[in-house]
């Protein structure tokens, strides 16, 4: 179940119809002999009823706009590979390819640090040729972070 819906049960004291915490009360209560429903049975059967329609929805709402579009992944991987440092400044330029990266990850295609680093440098300019013959000499690979 996703984070989100778990998170907004706990903070409607909900969590306990999902993670069986809480027993179902008994459909009937007897007292001084005699049997009558149970008003917290019809309560608790009634919340349960309302919080699986809100999964259904949130499941059907899942499967319909998150996942994501073979487009959009193409997309966001060409943007990379046009990013260049250009005019801008090393902050801005760092800042655009972890957006790009960050996205591609949050899509569920991350890329390794290995080819971040890769795309990073050939983004750089000539004035940046020291820098990236040095990382590129490099024994280890480098984090990105």
């Amino acid at each position: 179940m996703a984070l989100q819906i778990q998170s907004l049960l706990q903070g409607y004291d909900l969590h306990h119809f999902i993670d069986g915490s809480q027993p179902i009360p008994l459909p009937t209560i007897t007292v001084n002999g005699v049997s009558t429903p149970n008003p917290a049975h019809t309560t608790w059967k009634h919340q349960d009823r309302l919080i699986f329609s809100a999964l259904l929805a949130w499941t059907t709402l899942d499967t319909t706009y998150a996942t994501p579009s073979c487009g959009h992944i193409k997309q966001l991987k060409e943007q990379l590979k046009r990013c260049t440092k250009g005019s801008k400044s090393i902050n801005e330029y760092m800042q655009a390819i972890k957006t790009r990266s960050d996205e591609l990850a949050l899509l569920g295609k991350p890329l390794d640090d290995e080819d971040l680093i890769d795309r990073v440098l050939e983004g750089l300019g000539d004035e940046y040729k020291s820098i990236t013959d040095v990382v590129n000499a490099h024994e280890t690979p480098i984090s990105f972070s």
